[in-house]
């Protein structure tokens, strides 16, 4: 019993983990000012896009979001999150300055997320979640 509770919760994490976007050929310049403060213009999915990694979190299930990897593909616009062996892919549906929505495999309604920068750090937070906030570096 102990065990399916477990994978139950680790599957709620997994979803709950799910955030962020890229993609889009929007040409909306965005600022990003990591690269020694110079802050330089970018496009939306030029700025999200590649590989990302939760170091700090708050909210519901923090402690099990610290160390999610988040994988922008702006050529392809999708969103894929990897926690330990949990492997979650979806297809980003919209994708403003700072806000965007991703649909995830197996589920009927999309994520909705804002963001902005902080000093070269993304920080995401999901609409629906009661106030979770990751903030994660590049990796």
């Amino acid at each position: 019993m102990k065990n399916i509770k477990f994978s139950l919760i680790a599957v709620a994490a997994g979803f709950a983990l799910i955030g962020a976007g890229c993609a889009g050929t929007s040409s909306t310049p965005a600022s990003d000012s990591s690269g020694g403060g110079t802050a330089k213009e970018q496009t939306k999915g030029d700025v999200l896009d590649g590989a990302w990694v939760i170091t700090e979190a708050t909210g519901e299930y923090a402690s099990l979001n610290v160390g999610t990897t988040y994988t922008f593909d702006k050529a392809n616009s999708t969103l894929t999150t990897k926690q330990g062996i949990i492997i979650t892919k979806g297809a980003i549906t919209t994708v403003s300055d700072s806000a965007f929505s991703v649909l995830f495999e197996g589920l009927s309604n999309p994520f909705n997320y804002t963001y902005h920068f902080d000093e070269g750090k993304l920080v995401l937070e999901l609409a629906t979640s009661g106030g979770q906030v990751f903030t994660l570096e590049r990796k």
